[in-house]
């Protein structure tokens, strides 16, 4: 059996948890660049806080969603998400905007 002393283990711990946070931030950043890489919408609304869309319901979308991605906790869940569900929830809601715009 191997004996070690709370000095040691609280060590251990704290750089664990500096490991894993480090991961984190290197697999959320990944994630982020793949998803901005990979989806048309997702990509695009990453870009519009520099290039708005000249898209009136695009304009919305982006911001209703730039409001909810500031909200605390609600980042991280839609970080989360899959890359496909965030592409849906997104189209989805922009073809909602149309729809209301046209009436």
């Amino acid at each position: 059996m191997i004996l070690i002393s709370p000095k040691t283990l609280d060590k251990l711990y704290q750089y664990a948890i500096i490991q894993v946070e480090q991961f984190n931030k290197n697999v959320d950043f990944l994630s982020e660049e793949r998803r901005i890489n990979s989806m048309s919408l997702v990509k695009e609304y990453y870009e519009s806080f520099e290039n708005p869309p000249q898209d009136k319901a695009k304009r919305i979308l982006f911001a209703v969603f730039n409001d909810l991605d500031g909200r605390k906790g609600l980042l991280n869940e839609w970080g989360m998400l899959d890359d496909d569900i965030q592409e849906e929830i997104l189209e989805t809601n922009l073809e909602i905007i149309r729809q209301n715009l046209k009436e």
